[in-house]
């Protein structure tokens, strides 16, 4: 069964620039594609069959926190050159800050018989945040709650302040309606985790 995780992550202000910005975010997702796609085929889950599972990776096409959920594959042949329109388009990216703060959101699409779950949670998306050198914010599946929306933090590969996961305390409700109301304006809508937003 296929899932969503959902990402949102910072690139250095130090490595990109208004010039390099569109190879600099194809780069990068790519190269978190890549590394999930390396970890699931050297997992000790993944049987014969397993390996060479595919990952999909999608970037959403808004900048930042945003309502809308338009994305767009990163294996696109249009990927790159979007981007390059994307950010010409917008003077405000000519700004010597810009980049300081700038969120990039995107979407992993895992096959879950492919991964173990702990693993993924506790080690991969850990081991990610170390080789983006970037705090990782991640939304996504874990069985082990009564919910599929779960929530990690994870800073450049060590953990962030013990927030790996929700506090095994007891809400009213489910985690996500827990995490929806302490933080509704980042926390992504319900479509982000169907896989029609996707077209898949």
């Amino acid at each position: 069964m296929n899932h969503v995780y959902h990402i949102t992550f910072c690139i250095a202000s130090s490595q990109i620039t208004f010039e390099n910005a569109a190879d600099v975010i194809s780069e990068k997702l790519m190269s978190i594609k890549n590394f999930i796609k390396e970890k699931i085929d050297n997992s000790s889950n993944s049987t014969q069959n397993e390996i060479n599972k595919e990952v999909k990776c999608f970037f959403f096409k808004e900048f930042g926190p945003s309502e809308s959920v338009e994305n767009i594959s990163i294996d696109s042949n249009e990927f790159t050159e979007f981007l390059k329109v994307k950010i010409s388009s917008n003077p405000e990216l000519k700004n010597e800050y810009a980049f300081d703060d700038l969120e990039i959101r995107a979407s992993l699409i895992i096959d879950n018989d492919a991964i173990f779950e702990e693993d993924i949670w506790k080690y991969d998306f850990l081991d990610l945040s170390k080789m983006l050198e970037s705090r990782l914010q991640i939304y996504g599946y874990y069985s082990d709650y009564s919910d599929t929306i779960y929530q990690g933090y994870y800073d450049n590969g060590d953990y962030d302040t013990g927030m790996i996961a929700i506090q095994e305390e007891v809400y009213e409700g489910s985690e996500s309606d827990y995490l929806k109301s302490e933080n509704p304006d980042s926390f992504p809508q319900d479509a982000i985790f169907e896989l029609s937003t996707y077209n898949l």
